[in-house]
């Protein structure tokens, strides 16, 4: 019985893992696009950043 709780919590630790690195990786993806922006189009203005963010 412990094992099957031992098991449990683990794959829940687990899901909690992966979720925070599927925010870190499209966090670092989105600030990529944005620095991919802003050296493409330097002209933009601060306005238009926000309003993307």
């Amino acid at each position: 019985m412990r094992d099957i709780i031992n098991s449990c919590e683990y794959s829940g630790d687990d899901l909690w893992v992966r979720r925070i690195v599927i925010k870190d990786v499209l966090y670092f993806s989105f600030s990529g696009s944005t620095l991919l922006y802003l050296i493409l189009f330097p002209r933009a203005k601060l306005r238009d950043i926000q309003r993307i963010l």
